[in-house]
């Protein structure tokens, strides 16, 4: 496995470094799990661990939708 240049843990391994995300708007919200059967196929991550950093599977815990393409992170974004 490779290890995250985040947390330093290899990709299996929940990511230390992704606990929450901080939105434009100056909401913080605790990062959500992977929770599904199986590993992410995106970073590796167990179920119930922390997705890496960068991950394109990682649920936004805002709006339920892929972190990276829902805009939640935007700025002025509001939902």
């Amino acid at each position: 496995m490779k290890e995250c240049l985040y947390c330093g843990d290899e990709a299996s391994d929940s990511c230390h470094a992704n606990s929450e995300v901080e939105y434009a708007d100056g909401v913080t919200l605790a990062a959500r799990p992977h929770e599904e059967d199986g590993r992410c196929p995106g970073c590796g991550v167990a179920a119930g661990g922390l997705h890496h950093v960068g991950c394109e599977e990682e649920p936004c815990p805002r709006c339920g939708r892929l972190l990276l393409f829902c805009g939640c992170l935007c700025a002025g974004e509001s939902r």
